[in-house]
């Protein structure tokens, strides 16, 4: 019943996350973590903040985090000198996308939430902004190609600044055979 209202809970795929888990034991168990989730939804329920309607007339800013294997994000439109909340969402990563690095998973997160938002912009430009590392102008060239999107990717947003890290090393490290690995048997193993 409560999936109906996940639009209006921020981080709702973090708070039932433990519920979910309890639906798939056998036999079902309700302890401590459960109960806690349960109060946190029951409450979130209660006091969710009150979402505005979309304007299509306005672009929409997308604010994109990876979390615990779940992308998680905030849909907002600009209002006067603030950002007005559209929607939340939370959406549970594939599981080849869960066993990825973490700057894989923010990729990942980053595009199964723009996907999420069309239903909401109708198409409207939007405004990436994600938590980790930088989706400039090089991130359109990776495996996960976002310039297809009608979205700006502004540079990183990252507090510390810009993070010296490189997208296309991690993935040729993840997925590259070990070059100490051959396919045929040694001659003299010994």
């Amino acid at each position: 019943m409560t999936g109906q209202c996940c639009l209006w809970i921020m981080d709702y795929g973090l708070i039932v996350k433990p519920l979910y888990e309890a639906q798939k034991m056998q036999p079902f168990t309700w302890g401590k973590p459960q109960r806690e989730a349960f109060q946190k939804l029951k409450e979130a329920l209660t006091t969710a903040p009150a979402l505005g309607l979309p304007d299509l007339s306005k672009d929409f800013q997308l604010y994109v985090h990876e979390r615990q294997r779940l992308a998680l994000g905030v849909l907002t439109q600009r209002l006067g000198s603030w950002n007005r909340l559209v929607g939340y969402f939370s959406k549970q990563l594939d599981n080849i996308s869960a066993g990825w690095p973490s700057c894989l998973r923010a990729v990942a997160a980053t595009v199964l939430l723009i996907q999420e938002a069309r239903e909401l912009t109708m198409g409207r430009h939007r405004c990436l902004r994600a938590a980790y590392g930088d989706y400039g102008p090089g991130a359109k060239r990776g495996p996960l190609a976002l310039s297809k999107q009608d979205d700006e990717i502004p540079g990183t947003t990252a507090e510390e600044g810009p993070l010296e890290h490189d997208g296309v090393e991690v993935i040729e490290y993840t997925y590259a055979a070990r070059a100490d690995l051959k396919d045929v048997p040694l001659k003299q193993p010994e």
